[in-house]
């Protein structure tokens, strides 16, 4: 395989639970998907993504997390927000530690960028884990004077501007607002969640040019047309991007190794596993086809 690069606050406060209600203004409605599915680590069920704000932008991160429910009822489970009093930390618990476990065990990380956040030494160390883990990091501002930083290198949209715009009412403390985003800044955000859609529920099945593809192939390897039904490898599929995105960042290997005893399934988990993904980030990287030696090269 070749898949080479082409190119605050001191603590937080956990509030009492939280309603929101969404009112959506000249509003065009996304088309809702498969949402992401459940994963478990060691029995304890994990969120795929993790929200980064500062305690000071707790009601933009109720309203971001409302309205990406609303569009994919799936995600309700799969965003972790401290907090949610369904997906957040627990009443007792150690937030520092749960905040680092579930920043380690999450798929991708939206970093809510403000000038709160870039004050917040939490939001910095979360967003330094997330990097040094080799997470994918989405950003989505929320004013203009949050430049980026030292996030600039990724994907990030603006949920400030001009445009239409997506009102949103949260109740937080017996206290109600109304949160406004730019509504084409949420869909950004939406459409690049769904491209970073880990699990095999985000992969088309049967593929359109082959309607009777047979799912068991026998003694042959999965192919990338078949990574709708390659089942059970979440767990080593992160870890394996998340290894990629580390050496894209930090330049120092150049080698990523998938090593097993023959039939353990090397072949499918490069091929339905790895490349499709590694295919839709094409934002960092550009996947070759396979090459083999004394054939290809």
């Amino acid at each position: 395989m070749s898949a080479m690069h082409a190119g605050g606050n001191t603590g937080r406060r956990i509030p009492a639970a939280a309603e929101t209600r969404v009112r959506v203004v000249r509003q065009r409605r996304v088309p809702q998907t498969p949402g992401f599915s459940p994963r478990r680590f060691g029995g304890e069920a994990m969120p795929r993504i993790f929200l980064s704000h500062s305690s000071k932008d707790n009601r933009q991160a109720m309203a971001l997390k409302r309205w990406l429910v609303e569009q994919d009822p799936g995600l309700a489970d799969e965003i972790f927000l401290d907090l949610d009093p369904a997906t957040g930390i627990a009443a007792g618990e150690r937030w520092k530690e749960a905040l680092r476990r579930a920043n380690e065990r999450c798929e991708a990380v939206i970093c809510l960028l403000s000038a709160n956040w870039e004050a917040s030494r939490e939001c910095l160390a979360e967003y330094r884990t997330a990097e040094n883990l080799g997470k994918l990091i989405l950003c989505a501002r929320l004013e203009p004077d949050a430049d980026g930083g030292i996030t600039g290198e990724w994907q990030r949209c603006d949920l400030f501007g001009n445009g239409p715009a997506t009102e949103i009412e949260v109740a937080l403390n017996g206290e109600s607002r109304t949160i406004e985003f730019l509504t084409e800044g949420l869909q950004r955000l939406h459409r690049g969640l769904r491209k970073a859609g880990i699990g095999a529920e985000h992969f088309v099945w049967p593929q359109p040019d082959d309607p009777d593809r047979a799912p068991y192939r026998g003694w042959e390897p999965l192919e990338e047309a078949d990574a709708a039904v390659f089942f059970g490898r979440d767990g080593q599929i992160v870890r394996g991007l998340n290894a990629l995105r580390r050496m894209r960042h930090e330049g120092t290997e150049a080698l990523f190794v998938v090593l097993g005893p023959s039939g353990s399934g090397k072949s499918s988990f490069l091929r339905a596993g790895l490349l499709p993904r590694l295919r839709r980030d094409d934002r960092q990287f550009l996947v070759m086809d396979i090459v083999r030696p004394e054939r290809n090269v």
